[in-house]
């Protein structure tokens, strides 16, 4: 079957969202990080969201580990254990997850953690969930205040650590934030805005002026591969001096539309297409960097193949790699040479149990 589709969609209204939102014992930190918590989650509130909120004293695993079933939206303020660090050696029954209260009414100065082992047994996300981890040591790259900016590669492996667990195909998330410092941006407000996709909410603005790591930077930023997780990328936006305070991990390419549930086509209530194409880009450049993701409504027996035809050169085929769900990725460097005009682009996938399907994608190339 072959389908021609543009590249516009439809966008339904969807249940709301579910947010949890989680502030661990933070030592000296606690009470600032106590109202970041409150003000995140009056966001959430004011964006159309469902909040739970589990604070300081009471923020327990007892507590945390029902309230996340099957949330859409998770963030967490609190303690970060992650790897590479100085409290060897790497293990993740305590590093790459929360710092938690041990019981109901312990003091703010005391602490356990909860690792990437207990996240990938005991918690299962909606999918396509967003887990933002807010101020937390070493989940963005850096690590302790008192400790130098950290080497590049040590930075990428830290927040690749750290998101790996909540990116494991049985919790569920679809992408992981990490911020070390303070941000003016509401991010609720800015998951809720339609046919965005996550890389677009990460690269928002400060809306505050002044504050050097707040916001999208973007001058020193740099794409990379995931080691832990297969199909996922990182995006780091590093400060020229002060290191890495902000990164995001996962499919880069998630939408908001998506990540909300919503149906393309529910809207009119045509059916929904069997394949997609999506890009990072709607208006390419040749010998850019782009990233197109392959979206199946169905299971399929192996990942699609992407034909890509630029005017004016032979056409060429690439692999895609499974992110999660029915969704499959690749990035891809256009070639300088040929001409603009419009890029083809070809998904052949083969569901299971299936006729082959073709979609076709054509984008301005300039």
């Amino acid at each position: 079957m072959t389908v021609t589709l543009p590249a516009v969609e439809v966008h339904a209204a969807v249940a709301k969202p579910r947010a949890v939102i989680i502030v661990g014992p933070s030592a000296s930190s606690t009470a600032d990080f106590l109202r970041e918590g409150e003000l995140f989650a009056d966001q959430a509130q004011a964006a159309g969201m469902s909040v739970t909120r589990i604070f300081h004293p009471r923020a327990t695993w007892a507590r945390v580990r029902p309230a996340v079933q099957g949330a859409n939206l998770v963030v967490y303020f609190g303690h970060g254990n992650g790897w590479p660090s100085a409290y060897a050696p790497f293990q993740e029954n305590t590093k790459n997850g929360f710092g938690l209260n041990g019981y109901e009414g312990a003091p703010a100065g005391s602490h356990v953690y909860y690792g990437g082992n207990v996240i990938r047994d005991q918690v299962r996300l909606a999918d396509d969930a967003v887990v933002i981890l807010y101020r937390s040591c070493y989940s963005a790259g850096n690590g302790e205040d008192d400790q130098p900016v950290p080497s590049k590669s040590v930075a990428i492996d830290r927040v690749d650590n750290f998101a790996a667990s909540f990116l494991h195909r049985d919790v569920g998330a679809g992408v992981v934030m990490a911020y070390r410092t303070k941000q003016w941006v509401d991010f609720a407000a800015q998951l809720m805005r339609p046919r965005r996709s996550m890389d677009d909410v990460f690269k928002t603005r400060s809306a505050q002026p002044g504050w050097r790591m707040s916001g999208w930077m973007g001058t020193n930023d740099f794409y990379v591969d995931s080691d832990r997780t297969k199909g996922a990328r990182q995006h780091l936006d590093q400060h020229p001096s002060a290191g890495y305070s902000r990164a995001i991990t996962g499919d880069l390419g998630l939408t908001t539309d998506e990540w909300r549930g919503a149906d393309p086509s529910s809207a009119n209530d045509e059916p929904t297409e069997e394949l997609r194409i999506k890009t990072s880009d709607e208006t390419p450049g040749r010998g850019q960097t782009v990233t197109f993701r392959v979206v199946s409504t169905q299971p399929l027996t192996s990942s699609p193949t992407l034909r890509i035809k630029q005017p004016g050169l032979t056409a060429y085929t690439v692999s895609t790699s499974w992110i999660r769900l029915e969704r499959y990725t690749t990035t891809v460097r256009l070639a300088s040479g040929g001409t603009a005009g419009t890029l083809q682009l070809t998904a052949l996938a083969d569901p299971v149990g299936g006729e082959q399907a073709e979609v076709l994608l054509e984008l301005p190339l300039h």
